[in-house]
C-alpha cells in the first residue's frame, strides 16, 4: 500500500536541532493547561521563564511530567 511506511527520519545536519520529543506541546495548549492566556504563555516563553524552544516561527513547551508547563525554576537550571 503506498503512503502506509514510515519514512526514517534523517539525522539532524550540524547545526540543526532534533525534532523536539513527544513531551512537548503548542503554547496554546500549554496556555490551556497551566489556566494562562495566550499572550501569558508567550510572555514567559520570551523571558525565559518557562522551558521552550522555538521551531522556525513556532514556539513548543516542555510539559513536565504532571502534564503541566515546565518551569525554568523547577528544573534547577538558570534562565
Amino acid at each position: 500500500m503506498p503512503g502506509s511506511r514510515r519514512t526514517p527520519q534523517r539525522p539532524a545536519a550540524a547545526g540543526e536541532l532534533p525534532p523536539p520529543p513527544r513531551n512537548w506541546t503548542t503554547v496554546k495548549d500549554a496556555a490551556d493547561r497551566g489556566g494562562l492566556s495566550l499572550a501569558t504563555m508567550y510572555r514567559h516563553c520570551d523571558q525565559g521563564l518557562v522551558v521552550c524552544r522555538k521551531l522556525g516561527s513556532t514556539w513548543r513547551v516542555r510539559l513536565g511530567s504532571d502534564g503541566f508547563p515546565l518551569y525554568v525554576a523547577e528544573t534547577g537550571a538558570a534562565a
